[in-house]
């Protein structure tokens, strides 16, 4: 629906679509009619994940159509995150925000220790943590992961981190 309409627009010069936690699964599942749609692709500069609770074997269905539909694909995971341990147990296995696994075409970025919420479910880095939202400011300026302020890349070069570690 508004999504379809929002991609086909002929006004909207550059659309970014950013998703947290269980939004993650729902602008996953929106963007997989695209591939079927006459929307000339990628409809959108950056799609982005933030802590998704969302299991791996549905976040690699819907996957293809984001990168499709995409410039570029961002990932934010931290394996301190607390909901989403808990969503793990209750869905008896882990969720796609938890861990910096290989995936094609998107740059995955570890988050681990960025948090600073009062809560202390560490769910919440991509608002409370400085770094992240800069980090993120930078993605959406179509900056490329090598060459943003304060990342790394991890030994097997998988994913990124952040570097002031």
């Amino acid at each position: 629906g508004m999504l379809l309409t929002l991609a086909g627009s002929q006004t909207v010069e550059k659309l970014h679509l950013i998703a947290h936690s269980m939004g993650s699964l729902v602008l996953g599942r929106a963007i997989e009619p695209l591939r079927d749609s006459k929307i000339q692709l990628p409809a959108f500069g950056n799609v982005i994940f933030a802590a998704p609770d969302v299991a791996d074997l549905t976040f690699e269905q819907f996957t293809p159509a984001v990168r499709q539909s995409a410039r570029r694909v961002t990932l934010y995971v931290s394996g301190w995150d607390g909901a989403l341990l808990a969503s793990s147990a209750l869905h008896k296995g882990p969720r796609v925000g938890l861990r910096c696994v290989c995936r094609q075409g998107i740059d995955t970025i570890d988050t681990e220790g960025l948090d600073t919420s009062k809560a202390n479910l560490k769910h919440s880095y991509l608002f409370d943590s400085q770094p992240v939202l800069y980090d993120l400011f930078l993605v959406t300026e179509d900056y490329p992961a090598a060459r943003r302020v304060g990342l790394a890349a991890t030994e097997d070069k998988c994913c990124w981190k952040f570097a002031h570690r």
